[in-house]
């Protein structure tokens, strides 16, 4: 099993909105484009027999379009401009959610992404209580209609249950789930619920992604969370002083920001094409976006460490090697479209490769000369590219 599929098969084991992030998990052309966190950027026993469910609880009335130059714009402006500080985009996306600015869109499995960065953390400390209100905000603006709950409505439900962000209401859960298709999930949350009732106290820390997942459709969502919360934190990571010093600097960093999607995006494709027509594409394909995202945000924050050591014959060599795994993956594929996917991933990454080669120079070269931080990062990357062809087509 690949490491990029590892990291989208875990989901098997337990799955807004006004612009992308600049590093969305969207699979163009098709099925349709993922739906991100609303940031502009710039560059996954018996049941109990139940109770009469209680009514579903008032909705809140509906949710005006925000006006302009609004909290929430003035946050995704903030977070989007490397030289607005960090803090300035918490206080603003947290005074956002306190005044009930954060957008609610009814668009299914991908609604309430801004709930998601409160709940897990990212422009601020996680905060279940501000999530916990914008669920109840975003799960108000609509109901299942006879289908399978998308995300928000798990997830709000399983903060009622354990208590987390307010008090434990579990009796809610099956009135917040009626008229949904009872699908292995609801029944999982049902069951719960049902559960915490007769013992209070039993799951304040559960986690619906981790523990209840169920159904593909929800692993999806839950992949599809994770990845975007990774491509959050790479619009902090331009924040930090090593990539803000100089002009220079904030312009290779957007470059390498672009190029980089791009290859993630072509690299996923290619992953994806080895599950071909199968129901596991949607999650292969978030899942080696999301290792990407990872890998690379975990590189950028550890740049100023980065130990210069490679010599041109080891650029040379490493190069070679690159040659040779990218030639044996073309000769492994079963067909032309796999040869094109790879195709088109090998030329996106020689793109990413030399604006990444840019930032790390921009970085490093007054400490170590820019030839040798060149010849390192062009090293560090080709082989780590050696690596991912290699656990696409090998296992």
């Amino acid at each position: 099993m690949t490491k990029q599929h590892r990291g989208s098969l875990r989901w098997l084991t337990l799955l807004g909105v006004v612009a992308l992030w600049g590093c969305s998990v969207s699979a163009p052309p098709a099925p349709r484009p993922i739906a991100t966190t609303p940031i502009a950027a710039t560059s996954s026993g018996t049941r109990a027999v139940a109770s009469p469910p209680p009514a579903e609880p008032e909705p809140p009335p509906p949710v005006a379009a925000l006006p302009q130059g609004s909290l929430y714009e003035q946050a995704t402006a903030c977070l989007s401009d490397p030289l607005c500080p960090r803090d300035e985009a918490t206080r603003l996306y947290l005074a956002a959610a306190d005044a009930d600015q954060l957008p609610v869109t009814t668009d299914g499995l991908w609604a309430g992404l801004p709930c998601y960065v409160l709940l897990r953390g990212g422009v601020a400390s996680p905060d279940p209580a501000r999530a916990r209100r914008c669920f109840e905000r975003v799960v108000a603006a609509s109901d299942c209609r006879g289908g399978s709950p998308w995300l928000p409505r798990f997830e709000l439900a399983v903060l009622l249950l354990s208590g987390r962000g307010g008090p434990a209401e579990p009796a809610r859960v099956d009135g917040l789930l009626a008229g949904c298709f009872e699908d292995g999930s609801v029944q999982l949350v049902r069951q719960k619920a049902r559960d915490a009732q007769r013992n209070p106290g039993r799951y304040t820390k559960l986690d619906f992604c981790r523990d209840l997942p169920g159904t593909t459709l929800a692993m999806n969502g839950c992949a599809q969370v994770d990845s975007e919360l990774a491509s959050l934190e790479a619009l902090l990571i331009a924040k930090e002083p090593q990539f803000t010093g100089t002009r220079a600097t904030r312009d290779a960093f957007a470059a390498a920001q672009d190029a980089f999607t791009a290859y993630a995006h072509a690299h996923a494709a290619w992953s994806r094409d080895f599950v071909r027509g199968g129901t596991m594409a949607p999650l292969v394909y978030t899942g080696t976006f999301l290792a990407l995202v990872e890998e690379r945000n975990a590189q950028l924050r550890a740049i100023a460490t980065t130990t210069i050591r490679t010599s041109e014959a080891a650029r040379k060599a490493a190069a070679r090697e690159l040659r040779r795994t990218y030639e044996d993956a073309r000769l492994a594929a079963q067909d032309g479209q796999r040869r094109k996917l790879l195709d088109q991933a090998q030329h996106a990454f020689v793109g990413y490769r030399k604006a990444e080669m840019a930032v790390y120079a921009a970085v490093l070269a007054g400490q170590h000369g820019e030839q040798a931080v060149r010849g390192q990062a062009s090293t560090d990357l080709s082989m780590a590219r050696c690596e991912a062809i290699r656990d696409g087509f090998l296992d």
